[in-house]
């Protein structure tokens, strides 16, 4: 009986590794998968599981393509997988075309006798990752942020204290939900527009004032979205001045 062997994160499972678990097992008569437990996980991706191990377990064994499955037997970023292939003695390991440690694995398989098998991937699904489906999910997206600090603008020299220094930086970082960005961005956009050109009002209505953070809201989601769903070329600045 020829034994392949295969390992990897698949910490969502997707089109792609199914696929994948088809063709090597299209190489022998039995498969096993490896699939990382949650401390290589991080050591690996430095992130937590999205699906817990004793899910992925199940999920990969309901596959009528696998025959046997594991989660990780060393605690190792790249061959978390040693005394699995010691207890298994697969004859093949096999890999992706992108495989970023074919190099190590090429090394174990000397070392224990197996055949190093790179497959290649299909083109009939449009790729995808965890990372990708993570972030759809989530609706992470980057925005380029310039934070501006002790009162100096540098393309506002207006804006700028007298004898200021400016301290710029640009960091772009992740962003989630833009509804709930939006949500917190609008309320305190009304209050700093209040407190720089409008007069405190004597008596407002409750439904003039869900209208007016409606608008901001609006106004500033559409600024965001300009040119794309959410541009990159936009740039939002955080002024830390007197009055926000």
């Amino acid at each position: 009986m020829k034994k392949v062997f295969v390992s990897g994160c698949y910490d969502i499972l997707h089109a792609g590794h199914i696929q994948f678990f088809e063709d090597a097992r299209a190489l022998g008569d039995h498969l096993t998968v490896c699939f990382a437990s949650d401390p290589v996980l991080w050591l690996a991706k430095s992130r937590k599981p999205a699906v817990p191990e004793s899910h992925k377990a199940v999920l990969i064994g309901s596959l009528r393509c696998v025959d046997k499955v594991v989660k990780s037997s060393d605690l190792d970023a790249v061959i978390d997988f040693t005394e699995h292939i010691k207890a298994e003695r697969p004859d093949i390991l096999a890999v992706t075309e992108d495989d970023k440690n074919i190099a190590a694995k090429k090394k174990l398989c000397e070392e224990y006798g197996m055949q190093l098998v790179i497959l290649p991937k299909r083109r009939d699904v449009e790729a995808a990752s965890t990372t990708s489906i993570l972030a759809g999910i989530k609706e992470i997206v980057e925005l380029p942020l310039r934070v501006d600090f002790a009162g100096g603008w540098l393309d506002v020299p207006k804006m700028s204290r007298k004898g200021a220094f400016i301290v710029n930086c640009t960091i772009t970082p992740k962003v989630g939900n833009m509804k709930k960005v939006a949500d917190w961005a609008a309320p305190r956009h009304i209050a700093c527009s209040r407190q720089r050109t409008a007069p405190k009002p004597s008596s407002t209505s409750a439904s003039a004032g869900k209208t007016r953070q409606s608008s901001a809201k609006r106004a500033y989601v559409s600024g965001v979205r300009a040119n794309g769903r959410y541009s990159m070329q936009n740039t939002i600045r955080i002024g830390l001045t007197a009055g926000c």
